[in-house]
């Protein structure tokens, strides 16, 4: 294994197809509280999410309990975010991509989110076994940590077709193919 090797893979629609999960959450809070109750919510989500800089779906759920104290599938929609089925949500093939990346570097979830919802996703879906529990690096650290001295960082895109970095680069690989990225100092 090339130890200056660093393989960053983001995980919400990188490795995990979060649109399909608020789509499930959507449908849960539509049956559990209702359509105008669940608009509340995304409402909510939505103000977070602007103030915060990153999904707190968790956080939502807290305010929304403040103007709907008394609304008895709170415990519902909670156990629901809490146990939800992260694994099913992986993009095929996506955690093939991170054992080949490892077995050329070091493979490092680079994400942002929530304290408590965001790594127990990225544990039940797998991916920190994958890593085998090396780093998660969040927002407040990315940057520090891109700037090792050193260390390479090459960030990978699992999702679909998608194999071209913002600035053109080829940055991934998916299924079948081999594993391709560009590498930073």
């Amino acid at each position: 294994m090339a130890d200056d090797v660093v393989f960053l893979f983001d995980v919400d629609n990188t490795l995990v197809d979060n649109d399909r999960v608020t789509v499930d959450l959507r449908r849960h809070l539509e049956r559990e509280v209702g359509a105008e109750r669940g608009q509340r919510y995304w409402a909510i989500f939505e103000e977070l999410r602007t103030a915060l800089g990153y999904a707190d779906y968790l956080g939502a759920l807290q305010r929304y309990r403040i103007e709907y104290p008394r609304d008895p599938h709170l415990l519902m929609v909670s156990r629901y975010l809490i146990n939800y089925p992260f694994a099913n949500r992986l993009f095929p093939e996506s955690l093939d991509v991170v054992e080949r990346c490892r077995a050329q570097g070091r493979a490092v979830i680079l994400t942002d989110g929530d304290v408590v919802f965001q790594p127990r996703k990225i544990e039940r879906s797998g991916i920190w076994a994958a890593v085998e529990g090396h780093d998660r690096i969040s927002g407040a650290v990315r940057h520090q940590h891109r700037h090792r001295p050193r260390r390479r960082a090459a960030h990978v895109h699992t999702q679909g077709p998608r194999h071209w970095g913002d600035g053109g680069e080829y940055i991934g690989a998916f299924a079948g193919e081999p594993v391709g990225h560009e590498r930073t100092r």
